[in-house]
């Protein structure tokens, strides 16, 4: 599972342990601590380079990985309490194929206001974003490179940049988007991606680089989405249900740069002769369909109003038996 599980037990103990009033500023502080790493990780990974004299600076750099998933684990076990108990019989194996099938028969199960359709809707959006941004990262270096000659340093200080703007923006977007103006998350989450089409679309017509950082900072709150979109989630289906969805979805989502990264290389390959950014053309048409799949979800909950949402919004803890 990798980082993906990762990602999609966070999500799911965040909706367990929390209101439904704060979710949303609690997946967006996760997505901003995402960020954040990314940052860090970034601006170390050169210092640690250049900091050993030997040949082969890797093992300091995997020991002190390692040290920190050691760090996370002991930190998970000892001080989060579980949000779910399971009681596991003395017969009772956890590893079972019915499990599998109960989780997607869950997912794809009929629920009420269109429901399931909004949730396939919105795992599409949510893994078309994943698509853009693995596809734009295995091509951006070497596209800058021949666009205006960018080294990386050069791209590590842009890359550090955009961090900080979505990890910033993220929080921010969800203060001021939903709490402050008030705004319905799903006409949020279409606003956020037409900022998302400009930058791509400034991107593909770049004459210097001032121009990336500038579409970096129109698409400062894009990122705001992915929180809005996981409380909308979690709203519509209920908590016995949630880790199954927001496991398939976790799914999706990972199968998405299997897709995306040769898509966009090969994409990269055919034009950057003639025009290196025109696989920036290729994101932003993606982005429009993104707009528009959270455009559709917005209509049809205006349509149902709050037919599509759970009655238990507000999950406790509670004890679930695994037959």
């Amino acid at each position: 599972g990798g980082s993906w599980a990762l990602y999609m037990l966070s999500y799911c103990y965040i909706s367990d342990v929390t209101e439904e009033q704060a979710r949303s500023y609690r997946l967006a502080v996760l997505t901003m601590t995402t960020y954040c790493s990314l940052i860090f990780g970034t601006a170390l990974a050169p210092l640690l380079m250049m900091s050993q004299q030997s040949l082969n600076p890797y093992p300091l750099i995997f020991f002190l990985s390692a040290f920190l998933l050691l760090v996370c684990a002991i930190y998970t076990h000892y001080c989060l309490e579980e949000s779910v108990v399971v009681e596991l019989g003395e017969e009772t194996s956890f590893f079972r194929c019915s499990h599998v099938r109960d989780s997607i028969l869950s997912c794809f199960q009929s629920r009420s206001g269109y429901a399931r359709t909004m949730l396939f809707l919105i795992a599409a959006l949510l893994s078309i974003n994943v698509f853009v941004n693995e596809g734009e990262s295995a091509v951006m270096y070497l596209s800058l490179r021949e666009m205006f000659s960018w080294q990386l340093l050069d791209f590590s200080t842009f890359n550090c940049f955009v961090n900080i703007t979505a990890g910033l923006g993220a929080f921010a977007g969800v203060w001021l988007f939903s709490s402050l103006m008030g705004l319905p998350n799903m006409l949020v989450v279409a606003l956020l991606f037409m900022p998302r089409v400009a930058r791509s679309l400034i991107m593909a017509l770049a004459h210097s680089g001032l121009h990336f950082y500038i579409s970096a900072a129109i698409a400062t709150f894009t990122s705001a989405h992915s929180p809005l979109c996981r409380t909308e989630i979690s709203r519509m289906v209920p908590k016995k249900d949630l880790g199954k969805v927001f496991a398939l979805i976790s799914f999706l989502e990972s199968l998405s740069p299997i897709i995306a990264t040769p898509l966009y290389t090969l994409v990269y390959q055919l034009t950057f002769l003639y025009y290196p950014g025109a696989v920036y053309f290729f994101s932003a048409a993606f982005c429009v369909v993104a707009v528009l799949l959270a455009i559709i979800v917005y209509v049809l909950q205006r349509i149902v109003r709050g037919e599509c949402y759970c009655s238990d919004l507000v999950r406790d803890s509670h004890v679930q038996t695994v037959d």
